[in-house]
């Protein structure tokens, strides 16, 4: 993204294995969550100010994605869409910046499946632990005094039982 800011002039890279990057679309403003589905034909990626989850089909071979459509529109009242993760199971969980939540979407039909709420606005990115834990970060950053003292839980990692858990670690190989 633009360090100044501006919408439109970040654009999403690839580090491949040879490790050069290169460049795979540009006019991004706010790159966040980047997940692929088990079987790696699937590529789901947030640009948050765009209010939308996009789905691409990735082939692993290349690495190459093509094919976009929009997976998910967000509603306003939802917050922005962040950080998110996929479980083992193929579902999305994505965070929800100013919407107090990390919220479960199926990973085929983008129907909301569960909720988990968090005691603070500011839910930044989602990811799955050992066994079925998901883990919450929630920052204290862009909160007035008010807003803190209204919210004293901001700032530390959360801890939710969805009852799924995530797919095993890929490692990145040179």
């Amino acid at each position: 993204m633009a360090l100044d800011g501006r919408p439109g002039k970040g654009s999403l890279y690839c580090l491949d294995q040879a490790l050069p990057t290169c460049e795979v679309f540009d006019g991004v403003s706010v790159s966040n969550g980047l997940a692929w589905s088990a079987d790696q034909t699937r590529f789901y990626y947030v640009d948050s100010l765009t209010r939308r989850i996009d789905l691409f089909y990735y082939e692993a071979e290349s690495g190459s994605i093509s094919n976009l459509r929009i997976f998910r529109t967000i509603p306003t009242e939802n917050g922005i869409p962040g950080g998110m993760s996929i479980a083992g199971n193929g579902n999305l969980w994505v965070a929800f910046w100013g919407g107090s939540a990390v919220q479960c979407f199926d990973g085929t039909t983008g129907a909301e499946l569960a909720q988990f709420s968090v005691p603070a606005t500011q839910v930044s990115s989602c990811c799955f632990g050992d066994g079925n834990e998901l883990f919450i970060t929630t920052p204290r950053c862009d909160l007035s005094g008010t807003e803190l003292e209204t919210q004293p839980l901001a700032g530390p990692i959360f801890r939710a039982e969805p009852g799924v858990s995530g797919p095993p670690p890929r490692v990145f190989q040179v």
